[in-house]
């Protein structure tokens, strides 16, 4: 097959390694007759620290090294393959696109600086191509919503009431059946250069396989085979249970699968199975997740500041020893030491954790609360920026919600783990306790202290 050089682009995957509902593949593969998908590993970025935290853990980097091998095992089942180089976004998408006189590059759009400082080295290293930024990882496009930077609605209630009047969610693309791609040279991924902590052996964590293959395996897991969703409310704040939640948020953290294909699925589940609030409910988690894209966009780099959105001026500690015993879990309250050891162990996190730990850090130990954000991103396997800064803003009191939210330790510990079974799973110390004396151990507000420690 010949070409001219205005039929060769190339798709760049940053955060998207899937190709079903894949807009920005699908626009490319549209306009151009031969297509080169791209990976570019970049490993001096994850070497970066912040606040004293990691860029980013082997968990995280373990996870996507296995989605970006799904996607090439994908790529090459429609006759084309994945492009891997290592070293400077920038520079190895100017090589390529010499190398194969490309003349577009298309990839997906972001919302937060870092990731768009990238898409602008691109654009100057290659003066001469014409690129294309599409939004390919929300629901509706920010300008399509019904709100922008001036009238944004801070409140998820408001957005939630003027987006689910105006909108319905729009149908995924289908994935390709055949990728035409130019002569190009693989490459390879590095070896990883990481080690991951032994898995506690009551983690099923290391069940999710990895990809886009995982993804709609993960959806036929929950919702089909183990039929999960109809319960999905009365059990999504479990922290014991695997099938408590749906476990899909690793895999739209990456893009390995569309919050468009999650609704599409439950939608069917509700025509297939049963509609009830347990349905609804998925998708709502769903629009919060789209509500947190929408701020992080607007809010631009507020989304960072110590204020936040707010620009609330709090009088934060910095306390590096507490910082640190809270990210090890060894704080001595022991639901907290539960949620930060099976984060540090898995990468994972109920939602439920997560919010406890957060509360205890910001309004307990009164610590800045970016360290929580920045260790948050160096340690889920779901990390996206937008979700994870915007909620810390949230909890902390400096973004969408200035209320206090603080969570009473022990109240929490009551209601969401009574016997303890959670705690005395991640707290091998904890098993020498009774239940008793671990609810003596925590605190019901700030001002009061545990009682004892454990050891």
């Amino acid at each position: 097959m010949t070409t001219s050089t205005e039929t060769v682009a190339i798709v760049l995957h940053f955060n998207d390694f899937r190709l079903a509902d894949n807009r920005v593949l699908a626009r490319a593969l549209s306009q151009h007759l031969l297509v080169l998908p791209l990976y570019v590993y970049t490993s001096a970025q994850e070497k970066r620290q912040q606040f004293g935290v990691d860029k980013i853990s082997g968990h995280r980097l373990d996870w996507r090294r296995g989605a970006i091998s799904d996607l090439r095992h994908r790529y090459q089942q429609v006759g084309a393959d994945l492009v891997i180089r290592e070293g400077d976004w920038a520079e190895e998408v100017a090589k390529i696109a010499r190398e194969i006189d490309a003349v577009a590059i298309y990839g997906q759009r972001f919302k937060t600086s870092e990731e768009m400082a990238t898409c602008q080295a691109i654009e100057k290293a290659t003066p001469t191509l014409a690129h294309h930024w599409i939004w390919n990882d929300t629901l509706f496009e920010p300008n399509e919503l019904p709100v922008n930077p001036a009238t944004f609605p801070w409140s998820f209630s408001s957005f939630r009431r003027k987006v689910e009047k105006r909108f319905k969610v729009p149908k995924p693309i289908s994935a390709p059946l055949i990728v035409p791609m130019p002569q190009c040279s693989p490459g390879s991924l590095p070896e990883p250069d990481w080690s991951l902590p032994e898995l506690n052996e009551h983690s099923p964590i290391e069940t999710l396989a990895y990809g886009e293959t995982g993804a709609w395996a993960q959806v036929d897991a929950y919702l089909w085979t183990g039929d999960h969703l109809k319960n999905y409310k009365e059990t999504r704040n479990g922290m014991l249970n695997w099938a408590d939640s749906s476990k899909l948020s690793p895999y739209l953290a990456l893009g390995l699968i569309s919050p468009r294909s999650v609704i599409e699925e439950v939608e069917r589940y509700e025509r297939e199975r049963t509609q009830n609030d347990s349905t609804y409910w998925l998708k709502f988690e769903v629009l919060w997740r789209e509500y947190f894209h929408a701020f992080g966009f607007f809010a631009g780099t507020d989304l960072f500041k110590v204020g936040g959105v707010k620009k609330r001026n709090v009088d934060w500690a910095r306390d590096e020893a507490k910082f640190d015993r809270w990210c090890r879990g060894l704080t001595g309250v022991p639901i907290v030491d539960a949620c930060m050891r099976e984060l540090s162990q898995t990468g994972y996190l109920s939602n439920r954790g997560r919010q406890i730990v957060a509360s205890y850090l910001v309004r307990y130990l009164a610590i800045d609360w970016r360290w929580g954000a920045a260790f948050f991103e160096y340690a889920l396997i779901d990390y996206d920026p937008c979700s994870n800064w915007g909620n810390w803003q949230y909890l902390a009191g400096v973004g969408t919600d200035s209320r206090d939210r603080t969570f009473s330790m022990r109240r929490q510990t009551q209601h969401y783990d009574g016997q303890c079974l959670y705690i005395r799973r991640w707290v091998p110390e904890a098993q020498k306790k009774s239940v008793a004396q671990l609810m003596q151990m925590t605190p019901i507000g700030p001002n009061e202290e545990g009682t004892v420690t454990i050891g």
